[in-house]
């Protein structure tokens, strides 16, 4: 499925119920933040970044040779934080700079301006 979005608040309703089976990051890590992320859903993947407190999200596949620079790699958001590699998307949702994915095993990944990542579980 096709998505686009530039906005500074948006959801991404299309995606609720979905399976996310694969999340990277782009970017040298935590220290200097990320800056692109890759969610695979339903087959398609999407690309998004955040920039000036506004989202980037559109269908487009990981592309190693455009993302990475010599000796990178993605960073593998489940098997990084001990997240199941499949993920039922239950809520996305973007507002004051920050992208928060809320995934129906109750962890959140909230994705900051900056490039800073945060995972919650909560219990």
């Amino acid at each position: 499925m096709k998505i686009r979005r530039q906005h500074e608040t948006t959801t991404i309703n299309e995606l609720v119920g979905t399976d996310c089976t694969n999340l990277l990051g782009v970017g040298p890590g935590y220290d200097e933040g990320f800056y692109a992320w890759y969610l695979e859903a339903s087959d398609t993947w999407y690309r998004f970044f955040i920039e000036h407190g506004i989202l980037f999200w559109d269908t487009a596949a990981p592309d190693p040779e455009d993302d990475l620079a010599d000796g990178e790699d993605y960073y593998d958001v489940f098997k990084k934080n001990g997240l199941t590699k499949t993920e039922r998307v239950g809520a996305i949702n973007m507002k004051d700079g920050c992208l928060a994915i809320m995934f129906s095993q109750r962890s959140t990944l909230i994705l900051e301006n900056n490039g800073s990542m945060y995972i919650s579980v909560s219990q």
